[in-house]
């Protein structure tokens, strides 16, 4: 098997963490990344980017400690453009009670956000 793969390509993703309690704004520029979060102080809020003419952008949010809340805030001005899908209603923005290891993504088609949790 290793005369057949001579060289590896490893994709790395962008990732970073954040605990603070103050809201984070996200770029177009940083989808893709996954984002270490440690909500076990304080609730660690996002704003995501506008999805109009963002279709297809995504984060990755993982708990690295168990804890309070991860919050999403939209960027338009005006409407409600976040969905939460699994065992919340539409236009809940939060996912409650975070526990270690908890994965969710955003992803948006250009019109929504939608907030999966995966676990």
């Amino acid at each position: 098997m290793s005369q057949q793969f001579k060289k590896g390509i490893i994709n790395k993703y962008n990732t970073f963490s954040y605990s603070s309690s103050t809201t984070h704004e996200l770029t177009i520029e940083q989808s893709g990344s996954v984002i270490f979060i440690d909500s076990s102080s304080n609730n660690v809020t996002f704003k995501l980017p506008v999805v109009a003419d963002n279709a297809g952008a995504n984060f990755k949010f993982i708990a690295t400690a168990a804890g309070n809340n991860l919050v999403f805030n939209q960027n338009e001005s005006s409407g409600t453009n976040v969905i939460k899908l699994n065992t919340a209603a539409a236009n809940t923005q939060s996912v409650t009670t975070m526990v270690l290891g908890e994965c969710v993504e955003c992803i948006t088609d250009g019109t929504y956000w939608y907030v999966i949790e995966l676990n």
